[in-house]
């Protein structure tokens, strides 16, 4: 048996070829990019309701309690489109107040978004 599947391999034309190599790299792609999903989701089932750290980004923060990002921006006194890269302990240092009190306004707008949004019956959106 396979001494006659690698006869037929040997006699496909080029066209089969290059049809052959699209099929395999939609399958190579398609197998990459559902692994990187996966892995991606499995992080945040993680991390979900992580408690706020001074290492954090407010992107992560908003990550993990699945709250928008300009809501928590509002909350600290940033601008509400900004994707700000600095850790939480540093926006707090630049603007002159301890973490704690940031850190205390963040979980405050999280409260108040969750009671104004409560999730869907059967679990997180």
């Amino acid at each position: 048996m396979s001494g006659r599947f690698i006869q037929k391999l040997k006699n496909l034309r080029r066209w089969q070829w290059l049809v052959l190599a699209a099929f395999l790299f939609a399958v190579a792609f398609t197998a990459f990019y559902s692994y990187r999903t996966y892995e991606r989701a499995a992080f945040w089932r993680e991390h979900r309701d992580e408690p706020i750290a001074g290492w954090m980004r407010v992107g992560f923060v908003a990550n993990s309690y699945h709250v928008p990002l300009p809501e928590l921006n509002k909350a600290i006194g940033l601008p509400p489109e900004l994707r700000d890269r600095r850790p939480l302990k540093k926006i707090a240092e630049d603007q002159g107040r301890p973490f704690e009190e940031l850190k205390a306004e963040l979980e405050r707008a999280i409260a108040e978004f969750r009671k104004a949004h409560p999730p869907p019956p059967g679990g997180r959106p």
